[in-house]
């Protein structure tokens, strides 16, 4: 005849191991719930969202971004002169003393 503890302990396992298992179903079972997120695509699934605002931390980056087309708000003080900045752009500080503050406000 098993003691009282014994079937006490087989109890308790099985309610714990279908507890796990019942939670782990409703997280697989919602993690999928959030509703999808609209994305604009061309034909070819590529995605059209352009950045609104975008900073350049250095010469080279803005003057890449600049060719591809793109506008700055801020960029650092030594890419202040590349063609393509315009008088609205806010200088950001020196390569290597970017101000965080003026990141932070623009």
């Amino acid at each position: 005849m098993k003691s009282y503890g014994v079937l006490l302990r087989k109890i308790s396992r099985r309610i714990l191991s279908l507890l796990l298992c019942a939670v782990l179903f409703c997280a697989v079972l919602l993690g999928g719930c959030s509703a999808p997120k609209p994305v604009d695509t061309k034909a070819g699934g590529e995605s059209t969202a352009v950045p609104q605002k975008v900073i350049a931390l250095s010469k080279s980056n803005a003057e890449l971004w600049l060719l591809a087309g793109g506008s700055l708000i801020g960029t650092s003080e030594d890419a202040m002169e590349l063609a393509g900045i315009s008088p609205e752009t806010v200088s950001l500080g020196d390569m290597d003393h970017v101000s965080l503050e003026a990141i932070a406000g623009l």
